[in-house]
């Protein structure tokens, strides 16, 4: 598994926590790995793919080559 495959963003546990309190079903994909974006999202008959990015970790770095790709 590759470093990018465990880092988990700061912020996404507050993300997942808020998007619960809304009414979504959320979906931890971030050990996945291979640019899978974090959480996969649904409610009410619709899915997201979610990527969760920190204004700190947006600023310093881009998405990785695998995400792009995703």
């Amino acid at each position: 598994m590759s470093r990018w495959a465990r880092r988990v963003d700061g912020s996404q546990q507050d993300v997942a926590r808020t998007l619960r309190a809304c009414g979504w079903w959320v979906c931890d994909l971030s050990r996945a790995g291979g640019g899978v974006p974090d959480l996969l999202i649904a409610k009410a008959g619709r899915l997201a793919l979610v990527e969760v990015k920190t204004p700190k970790t947006w600023r310093g770095r881009q998405h990785t080559p695998a995400q792009r790709d995703f």
